[in-house]
């Protein structure tokens, strides 16, 4: 069955919605869908394995007061969080892969964060919410960083080298 059969047909996922669910539940990134009164009304698996939980009913609190109790965020953190899903809902427009500022985790890992905010609008182009979604960029950080590393090395010994073919000479 192709995906379009698959949309067509919504008796084979139980629902549309469903289906919408299971796509972003597969989702490599954590993935949270706010609605416009910033309310968590959805999440992926990656999003449940970040707070700890295994399902979104779970949630105590509000999804910004589950981040500060599994210690990913601090307090002021997650107010910068907040107002960067705020500032989209207001806006109206996307937001693709913002750098957010790092994060330290309970074992002391710093991760690093790229963010995409796009807005849900309904018929009438009115936002009614927003899905987010975090890249862990971690690694490309560390990568980039050796590779700068690297490059200042190359620079110094390339510097070092015409030094002393200029005393040779």
């Amino acid at each position: 069955m192709s995906d379009i059969d698959a949309i067509n047909n919504k008796d084979s996922f139980g629902n549309l919605q469903q289906y919408y669910l299971n796509i972003i539940d597969a989702m490599p990134h954590i993935v949270y869908i706010l609605d416009k009164n910033c309310v968590l009304t959805g999440g992926n698996r990656n999003l449940r394995n970040f707070l700890g939980l295994e399902q979104i009913e779970e949630l105590n609190g509000t999804f910004y007061t589950q981040l500060v109790n599994h210690q990913h965020f601090s307090e002021e953190r997650i107010q910068l969080l907040k107002q960067y899903d705020i500032n989209a809902l207001l806006s109206g427009a996307a937001q693709y892969n913002t750098i957010e500022p790092p994060i330290v985790d309970p074992e002391g890992n710093i991760i690093h964060l790229s963010a995409t905010r796009v807005p849900l609008l309904d018929n009438n182009k009115t936002v009614v919410g927003l899905v987010v979604i975090l890249n862990d960029i971690s690694e490309r950080k560390k990568l980039d960083e050796q590779l700068e590393k690297i490059k200042k090395e190359l620079k110094k010994i390339n510097n070092e080298s015409k030094g002393n073919q200029k005393e040779k000479i």
